[in-house]
Parts: C-alpha cells; sequence; structure tokens
C-alpha cells in the first residue's frame, strides 16, 4: 500500500543510492574484484531487507516446488533474496563490462556462434526465463557485443525510475540501438527488431496467448508471443538463460539451439517450438532448482491456461517482458 511514509522511505533510499553510485564506481576502479564483492554484501544485504513483499514471494515460491527436485530451503532463500540483490550491483559499472576483467567473470556456453551473433543476417529473438540472475542478463550479453534490447513497463516507484536512470546513462552501445524501450511504443518495437537487431523476451509471463507443455512430469504453461513475433518477422529464436558460477559476481550465459525454421514458418507449429525451447532449457534448470525464481514457478503444474484465441498486434506485444 502506497503511503506518505512509504514514498518517502523510497525515496530517502534512492537519494542514498545516488551517492553510493559515485562511490561504488570510485571503488571499482581501485580494488580487485574479489574486496569490491565483500565490500558490496552488506549493502546488498539491507537493501534485500528493505524488499518484504520479495522476501514473502520467495517463502511462498518453495512450498511449489515439486518433491522431486525441490532444493534446500535456506540456499533458495538466500540465493533469491540476497544473492539476486547482490547481483543487481554490476549495473553501477555497466558501461565498463565489455573489459576483459568482467568478460571473463561471463562465461558463454552451449549453442553458439560467436561470429554469426556479432554479424547476425536477420533479427534475432532470446527467449528466456525467470530463472538465475536473469535481470543482468541483457547487460551481460551486451558486454559480449551482442546489442540487446528489452522492454520496460511504467515508472510506478523511485527504485525502478532510478535503476533505468543508471541502464539508460551508462550503458554503452551504439546510438540506434536502444538497450530499453517501453513496451507501449509497439511502432518503434516494430522498427528496431530488424536483420541484425536482438530482442530478449522472457516466456513465463502471465499476458497473451499461452501454451502449455509438460517435460519430465512438470507441466509448464508459456508464453507464445515470442514465437508468434518472431513469425511475423522472420526473426530466429535462439533459447537463452543465465545462472549463477562461483565467485565473486561470475555467471554462465547457456545457448540452445535455435527453434528450428519450420516451426516457425508456414501454420506455425507452436507446440513444437515451445517444447523445442524447454527442452534445451530443462537440464539447466532441472541441475539448478534453487535458481528458479517465484516467477518461473508460478508458470509450473497450474491449471489456469487462457483458452486459445488469435490475439491482435497489442495482445501479441503484450507476452513481451518488463524489464524491473
Amino acid at each position: 500500500m502506497d503511503t506518505l511514509f512509504g514514498r518517502a522511505l523510497f525515496w530517502l533510499i534512492s537519494g542514498i543510492v545516488r551517492i553510493g553510485f559515485r562511490f561504488f564506481r570510485l571503488l571499482e576502479s581501485v580494488l580487485p574484484q574479489e574486496v569490491l564483492s565483500i565490500i558490496v554484501w552488506p549493502v546488498a544485504i539491507l537493501w534485500s531487507l528493505t524488499e518484504s513483499d520479495k522476501r514473502r514471494r520467495v517463502t511462498e515460491a518453495w512450498r511449489r516446488f515439486p518433491e522431486s527436485f525441490r532444493p534446500d530451503r535456506v540456499d533458495y532463500y538466500l540465493i533469491q533474496t540476497f544473492g539476486l540483490t547482490h547481483a543487481r550491483f554490476i549495473y553501477l559499472w555497466a558501461d565498463r563490462l565489455p573489459r576483459a576483467h568482467w568478460r571473463r567473470r561471463c562465461i558463454l556456453r552451449g549453442h553458439y556462434d560467436s561470429e554469426k551473433l556479432r554479424r547476425p543476417t536477420k533479427p534475432i529473438i532470446f527467449a528466456t526465463l525467470h530463472f538465475g540472475p536473469s535481470q543482468v542478463l541483457f547487460v551481460c550479453l551486451r558486454a559480449h557485443g551482442i546489442p540487446v534490447t528489452v522492454l520496460v513497463g511504467p515508472e510506478k516507484e523511485p527504485r525502478q525510475r532510478l535503476r533505468q536512470q543508471f541502464v539508460n546513462l551508462k550503458l554503452s552501445a551504439p546510438v540506434d540501438i536502444p538497450p530499453v524501450l517501453p513496451a507501449t511504443d509497439i511502432g518503434r518495437i516494430r522498427r528496431n527488431l530488424v536483420p541484425g537487431r536482438f530482442l530478449l523476451v522472457s516466456m513465463d509471463v502471465d499476458r497473451g496467448k499461452q501454451i502449455r507443455t509438460t517435460i519430465d512430469g512438470q507441466s509448464f504453461r508459456l508464453a507464445t508471443g515470442p514465437l508468434r513475433l518472431a513469425s511475423v518477422l522472420g526473426a530466429e529464436v535462439i533459447p537463452c538463460l543465465i545462472c549463477f558460477e562461483k565467485g565473486a559476481w561470475k555467471v554462465a550465459i547457456h545457448f540452445g539451439a535455435p527453434v528450428p525454421p519450420d516451426y516457425l514458418n508456414g501454420s506455425l507449429n507452436l507446440e513444437a517450438a515451445v517444447n523445442h525451447i524447454l527442452g534445451e532449457f530443462w537440464p539447466l534448470i532441472h541441475s539448478n532448482p534453487s535458481q528458479v525464481s517465484h516467477k518461473l514457478l508460478s508458470c509450473m503444474n497450474v491449471d489456469d491456461t487462457p483458452a486459445v484465441r488469435e490475439a491482435t498486434d497489442d495482445e501479441l506485444l503484450a507476452s513481451l517482458p518488463y524489464f524491473t
């Protein structure tokens, strides 16, 4: 509930973070990353303690895990609260991530062709899930020379506005390739997704047309907007997940095999395309359950899949993710 005290608290936190922004950027320039990480941890923990709604959602999410791969409760709580908050601090140095000592902490794995990703001949949509430190996936991709764009929703509170300002001001990229786009600006989204451009899209959202699929006895409800958008614009769809590795700000980006073009052309075989993507995701999800977010869990083993029907252009784009 919005209250005067709550708003004042958010603005106070935002002011402190603005000062801290300069301070931590100075520290990054003079300290090893391991030492910097240790200094950031107390701040990350305090920041996370102010997010009471998030802590409640994480606690509730753990109970939704199937018994077959339920993680340790303490490990899950620590990663989904303090760990994710600590990971987001790399936004403070987003413009420095392309430097070698940062790029070494972000490993690329799986089915990817570095030359193809740097010089694509068609639009590319990275299909992802809320797994691991997904909020930093797009800055890590851009650090490797892949200028991906994500969508942002309405600016609802000071902390989100401040976070977006950091992205807009400090994320280096070609001037004609925006790091973020408003989800409501359909024209710009269509104009931006042309050959040689990238869009990062989440499939575990509750907006737009959905489809249910099952793997290893687990049911998933996933959005089909990214696939239908790819079909309309002739884009390639590549499964992409990010996960934590051991070490300060160490992550790995896993690329799956691209969705076969036959699934996206002509009659558009959504079921086969979704099964392909989930098949690429599942081994990593199953082996790292503590990195499954409450948003992804909300799409597992549910019985409220919306009825299938044709979607308008607005509804098609409504299934694309906000940057939060």
